[in-house]
């Protein structure tokens, strides 16, 4: 990391406050500057340490950056991006932190257009139900899988700066092209938030009375723990991937009604080979993740 004197973060909640904390407490030597629209942010981000400088004018944060990582909802890196444009300096990299690829590489390619400044779409698959900066820490990109994207445009070393950065703040980094990231996180990330949601209000749907806390067990919370994280964050998630959620929904809704119907019709030694095998598929992909060395 010693070529690159200088990152902008833009955006200092949990993914943004976090990445500044693994830089300074894994050794970065440069300049870590960042933004924030709210004054409390701001002050927050330099008591405890989340850069060396911050302040509420992204122009000015991103003046003479080599590496600008962008952590705001997906829907806002765009508009943020053309404010800063005419202040990125020519060799600059831009990244990101946001959970949807494809329509973003879009939109950010046309605003960078004649620019000498270069885009790698940037997804660490870490983050946590709390948000803001008073939620960052410092290992929280620790063993975690952090895929790029780009395309046939996208500059080697830019990739190659980009990866640095993600090694150095702890992540194991894939490349894919953003269709394909988008495809397989509606259905490993994306789905599973929109269940966890689905699921905490069906337990506490009207009828019948609301639940008692002291019947919802360890089950009710590591299930719905997902209905916590920020709703505008995940709103701008589900619009720009949209159809491949619709995709991953109607799948869920097929494997619903087959379970329906076992019950339905109290087919209960079909119904157990659904269970053990629904137990073997998750097993094995975690034993795959823990033998990959990062945690459940």
């Amino acid at each position: 990391m010693h070529a690159e004197k200088k990152i902008a973060i833009l955006g200092l909640g949990l993914m943004g406050g976090s990445l500044g904390l693994a830089l300074k407490g894994r050794g970065y030597g440069g300049c870590v500057q960042g933004y924030a629209r709210r004054a409390e942010t701001v002050r927050h981000a330099l008591e405890h340490g989340l850069c060396d400088h911050a302040g509420s004018e992204a122009p000015e944060a991103v003046a003479d950056a080599d590496l600008v990582v962008v952590c705001v909802p997906v829907l806002s890196i765009p508009s943020l991006i053309r404010e800063v444009r005419g202040a990125l300096k020519p060799g600059a990299v831009i990244t990101d932190v946001g959970s949807t690829k494809a329509w973003l590489h879009a939109e950010v390619e046309k605003i960078l257009d004649g620019t000498k400044v270069s885009f790698v779409g940037s997804h660490p698959v870490a983050g946590s139900e709390k948000s803001g900066a008073e939620a960052a820490r410092s290992d929280l990109y620790a063993g975690a899988r952090c895929v790029l994207t780009g395309n046939e445009a996208t500059p080697e070393p830019a990739m190659l700066r980009v990866a640095t950065l993600w090694n150095f703040a702890g992540c194991r980094v894939s490349v894919m092209d953003p269709e394909s990231h988008d495809r397989m996180l509606a259905r490993t990330s994306h789905l599973p938030h929109l269940l966890s949601s689905a699921l905490a209000m069906a337990v506490s749907r009207p009828d019948g009375g609301a639940p008692e806390a002291d019947f919802c067990g360890p089950g009710y919370r590591s299930m719905t723990r997902l209905a916590c994280g920020s709703p505008g964050m995940w709103r701008d998630i589900f619009e720009s991937n949209r159809s491949n959620l619709l995709h991953e929904m109607e799948a869920i809704r097929s494997d619903l009604a087959q379970l329906h119907g076992l019950i339905e019709r109290n087919e209960m030694d079909a119904l157990e080979r659904y269970l053990r095998q629904a137990g073997e598929l998750r097993r094995h992909l975690v034993s795959e993740q823990q033998a990959d060395g990062s945690d459940e």
